[in-house]
C-alpha cells in the first residue's frame, strides 16, 4: 500500500459528542444573566426605581426627581395631589428664610400652570430629608383619617424646636 492511499490517522477528528461545549456555555451564561437581573432589581429598589408613582396626565417628573429615592418621588407626587391640605402645614428646615417658602408644599412645588396643568417643581424638597419626612408623615396621617388641624399640630410638636418655621397661613 502506498503512502498516499493510507488513511491519515494522526489528524484529530471533530468531536461527535452532542452539544460540544454547550454544557460549559450554560454553566457560565445562566449565572451571569441571573446576576445582572438581580443587580437591576436591587438597584431599582435602593435607588427608587419604582414605577408605582402615579402622576396626573401631562405631568412628568424632571430627571433629578426621577433619579431620586422612592420616598422623594412619593413626596413630590403627594405635593401635587394635595396642595389644598399641604399649604397649611409648616416646614422647619429654615427654607422660609432662605427660599421664601410659606408651607411644606412650597418645598416641592413652585407653582402649577392654571391653563396647561404643568407643574414647576422646586428642587429643595429633593435635597431635604426633613421636608420629605414632613410630607410623608402628612400623607400617612391623612390616610389614617386625621384632619389638617391634627396633622399641623403633630408637625408643630415634632419639628417646632428644630428650626425656624415657615410663615404658614392659618387653617380657615
Amino acid at each position: 500500500m502506498s503512502r498516499a492511499s493510507k488513511p491519515n490517522r494522526s489528524k484529530k477528528r471533530p468531536s461527535r459528542r452532542r452539544g460540544g461545549n454547550r454544557g460549559m456555555w450554560l454553566f457560565v451564561t445562566v449565572p451571569a444573566v441571573l446576576i445582572v437581573v438581580a443587580g437591576v432589581v436591587i438597584a431599582n429598589v435602593f435607588q427608587g426605581g419604582s414605577s408605582s408613582i402615579m402622576l396626573p396626565a401631562g405631568i412628568t417628573f424632571p430627571a433629578y426627581i426621577r433619579s431620586s429615592p422612592f420616598a422623594v418621588q412619593e413626596a413630590y407626587a403627594y405635593a401635587i395631589e394635595r396642595p389644598d391640605m399641604l399649604q397649611y402645614i409648616p416646614c422647619y428646615c429654615g427654607c422660609g428664610t432662605h427660599s421664601g417658602h410659606t408651607s411644606i408644599h412650597d418645598c416641592f412645588v413652585k407653582y402649577v400652570h392654571i391653563t396647561g396643568g404643568g407643574v414647576a417643581f422646586d428642587d429643595h424638597g429633593a435635597n431635604c430629608d426633613m421636608c420629605v419626612d414632613i410630607i410623608r408623615e402628612a400623607k400617612k396621617r391623612t390616610g389614617e383619617g386625621q384632619t389638617v388641624q391634627q396633622i399641623r399640630q403633630y408637625v408643630v410638636d415634632r419639628y417646632g424646636n428644630t428650626g425656624p418655621a415657615t410663615n404658614t397661613p392659618p387653617i380657615p
